[in-house]
C-alpha cells in the first residue's frame, strides 16, 4: 500500500460565476484528491509532489476554452501553497449539505441525517467522492428539472457522462419502471457512481458501464441525458439522433447561455430540434427531439 503524503499542494482561487463544481471536477482530473469549499474561495488539495506548474496552465487553457466559447470570465489568478497532511476530507464535507435541486428530488450526503420529505417527494444520497455532480451546479439542477417533466413510466433512458451516478438515479426514483443506462469514460466516476447506485438501492433500474457512447450496445431509447461541456456534446449529437425513439427526448447541459446559437444549429445538422430552454446564472439547458416528431406537444 503506498503510504500517505506527509503534505500537500494547496490550489485557492475565487473563481465565482457557478464555476467552481466544474473547475474541481477538471482538477481532478489533474490530479486532486479532495476540494473544500469556503465562503468566498474552493481549496483544491493535491499530494506531494505534484507537477504545480502544468496544473496552472491547463487550468488557464480551460478558461481560455469558456472564454472562446463567449464567456465574459475575469482573470482568475491561482494562489498555491504547501501545508502538512491533515484529514481534508473531513474537513470539506462540512460544507455539502442536503438541498431541493427540483420541487420533487432532495439531494443529501451520505454522512448528513434523513430530511423530512412531502407526499410525491424523493431522496438521492450521494457521496461525491472524486466525481462530479453534487446537485449544487446550475447543470445538474436544469436537467433535473427537466427530467420531472419529460419522464414517463417504463422509459428506457441513457445517462452519458453520468459522473456520481446523480441523474441516472433521479431517472430510476422518479418514475416506476423506468430502465436506465448510465456511462462514463472515466473509471473513477464509475466507481463513484457504482457505490451511490447501490446506496440508493437502485442497482435494478440503473446498469453501469465504463467506455464511449458508441460502443454502447443499447440501441433505441426514449430519453437520453447528457450535462457536458460544449466542445464533447458536438460529437455526440449524431449518435443521440439515432438512438432516439419516435418522440424521444434528449436533454442537455453543461453549456453556456453564450452557447446557444451554436448548439442549436449543431442540433440541426443532427437531425435534431430544440423544443424546450431554460437558464440560470450563465448556464443553460435545453430539450431537444427528433425533427420529425419536434412539433408534437411537450409532455
Amino acid at each position: 500500500m503506498k503510504p500517505p503524503p506527509q503534505a500537500w499542494q494547496v490550489l485557492s482561487f475565487h473563481p465565482g460565476l457557478g464555476l467552481d463544481e466544474m473547475l474541481a471536477a477538471l482538477l481532478f482530473d489533474l490530479g486532486a484528491v479532495g476540494t473544500q469549499q469556503m465562503e468566498d474561495h474552493l481549496l483544491v488539495y493535491f499530494p506531494e509532489p505534484c507537477e504545480s506548474t502544468k496544473i496552472a496552465n491547463d487550468l488557464q487553457t480551460f478558461l481560455a476554452q469558456l472564454r472562446a466559447g463567449g464567456m465574459n470570465l475575469p482573470e482568475i489568478a491561482a494562489t498555491h501553497r504547501q501545508i502538512e497532511a491533515q484529514d481534508w476530507h473531513s474537513a470539506w464535507r462540512r460544507y455539502f449539505k442536503p438541498i431541493f435541486i427540483s420541487e420533487r428530488v432532495l439531494i443529501r450526503p451520505s454522512w448528513e441525517a434523513a430530511v423530512a420529505l412531502a407526499p410525491g417527494q424523493i431522496e438521492i444520497i450521494i457521496d461525491p467522492k472524486q466525481a462530479f455532480g453534487t446537485g449544487h451546479h446550475a447543470t445538474t439542477r436544469g436537467i433535473v428539472q427537466l427530467l420531472e417533466k419529460y419522464l414517463r413510466p417504463g422509459m428506457r433512458v441513457i445517462d452519458v457522462g453520468t459522473g456520481t451516478g446523480i441523474l441516472a438515479i433521479a431517472a430510476a426514483k422518479l418514475q416506476p419502471g423506468v430502465q436506465v443506462v448510465a456511462l462514463d469514460t472515466d473509471s473513477v466516476a464509475v466507481e463513484a457512481a457504482y457505490e451511490n447506485i447501490n446506496l440508493n438501492r437502485a442497482q435494478e433500474c440503473v446498469k453501469l458501464y465504463t467506455g464511449p457512447l458508441a460502443a454502447l450496445r443499447v440501441q433505441t431509447v426514449d430519453l437520453i441525458l447528457a450535462n457536458l461541456q460544449h466542445q464533447t456534446l458536438l460529437p455526440l449529437l449524431a449518435d443521440f439522433s439515432s438512438r432516439l425513439s419516435r418522440g424521444g427526448v434528449l436533454l442537455l447541459s453543461g453549456l453556456l447561455v453564450q452557447e446557444s446559437e451554436s448548439i442549436c444549429l449543431a442540433l440541426e445538422s443532427s437531425d435534431l430540434q430544440c423544443i424546450e430552454t431554460r437558464t440560470e446564472e450563465e448556464w443553460l439547458t435545453l430539450a431537444a427531439a427528433v425533427a420529425q416528431t419536434a412539433g408534437l406537444p411537450s409532455p
